[in-house]
């Protein structure tokens, strides 16, 4: 019985060396389930920056732009490659700006949407209202 799961759970799996390919990544857009370690990754973000507060003490600014800055891409290995390294690295000046919460994760999606672009996916709203519903 636990061999049968084993087998059915490893077919399930998405392993590093095969590269998932565009139509794979939904960036946890639609479910709490990712299907790959990249869009977990987006998850993460997306979930971490909507638990700040709406304006966040200068000690959380502080944590969420290291967070940000220092969180191993995990995309780097797949069709989207380095898009989130190269675009944090291209705002750190940014990121040292933002106050809110609303900025960082407006942010967020336009990083997102670069990266859509990139890999030939459709771009997404970035309205705050409906990024603060889906994540919050």
């Amino acid at each position: 019985m636990f061999l049968k799961y084993i087998k059915q759970f490893s077919k399930k799996i998405s392993f590093c060396e095969d590269k998932p390919k565009s139509q794979d990544f939904d960036f946890c857009q639609e479910t709490n389930y990712p299907n790959n370690a990249c869009s977990a990754q987006w998850m993460l973000l997306y979930c971490t920056i909507s638990s700040l507060d709406e304006m966040p003490s200068k000690e959380a600014l502080e944590s969420i732009r290291i967070f940000i800055s220092n969180l191993p891409d995990a995309c780097i290995n797949t069709t989207i490659g380095d898009c989130y390294t190269e675009k944090v690295r291209n705002s750190y000046d940014l990121l040292q700006k933002f106050t809110t919460r609303k900025e960082f994760l407006v942010w967020l999606c336009l990083v997102e949407n670069q990266c859509r672009k990139n890999i030939g996916l459709n771009l997404k709203s970035c309205r705050y209202s409906q990024l603060i519903n889906r994540w919050k």
